[in-house]
């Protein structure tokens, strides 16, 4: 099945007051309105790079899930929200749907 997405963005939230976190949104286009898009995590990397810099990187699996019921055949829009808080050093995010890589966030947005 091909799936549609856009305006993907991650970013991390360090600020003061606040517990650190880390979130990932997109829009993905659903057959209809009875579709509801998730992000679940799958997996952390932890990788040392070669100029001793560390790097963390989220899996993500994006999955439909179904609602019963009749709805109109439409494509609609739906934004798909992924937020946690113990991986806020997150430094990148791969993004997979049905054992294929969809997407890959290497800038993540930072405020602090």
């Amino acid at each position: 099945m091909s799936i549609t997405t856009r305006d993907w963005t991650a970013h991390r939230d360090l600020m003061p007051g606040a517990t650190p976190s880390f979130r990932v949104n997109a829009t993905v286009s659903v057959a209809h309105p009875g579709i509801t898009p998730r992000l679940r995590l799958i997996s952390v990397k932890h990788i040392d790079k070669t100029d001793g810099a560390k790097a963390c990187d989220l899996w993500l699996e994006l999955t439909l899930e179904s609602a019963d019921g009749i709805f109109a055949q439409v494509v609609t829009d739906k934004v798909v929200t992924f937020t946690n808080t113990t991986h806020a050093d997150a430094t990148g995010v791969s993004i997979y749907h049905e054992c294929k890589l969809l997407q890959q966030i290497d800038e993540v947005v930072e405020t602090h």
